[in-house]
């Protein structure tokens, strides 16, 4: 199955745009996709969505992209600078 999937919702452009970055930077192609309906500001697309927007990778990809934002976030919240070598 070629489809894309949800690895992980963000909160803002900015910490989408980050984590595409980290993955990216490891080989995953990752594209970040809004919630919202184009041209009515923060208006979510449908009601269920709780976040500003999603990362998808491609469905072979999913467990090391999953692994690889898991580890950038907790090395972010155990404070200091966030190195590559910490994240891989």
């Amino acid at each position: 199955d070629a489809s894309p999937v949800v690895v992980h919702r963000v909160p803002d452009a900015a910490s989408g745009a980050l984590l595409c970055g980290v993955l990216e930077g490891s080989g995953i192609t990752a594209v970040l996709r809004s919630t919202t309906l184009p041209g009515y500001g923060l208006v979510p697309r449908d009601w269920s969505s709780t976040s500003w927007g999603e990362i998808l990778v491609p469905a072979a990809a999913e467990e090391d992209a999953r692994e690889l934002i898991g580890e950038y976030l907790a090395a972010l919240a155990s404070g200091g600078p966030v190195r590559d070598e910490e994240v891989e």
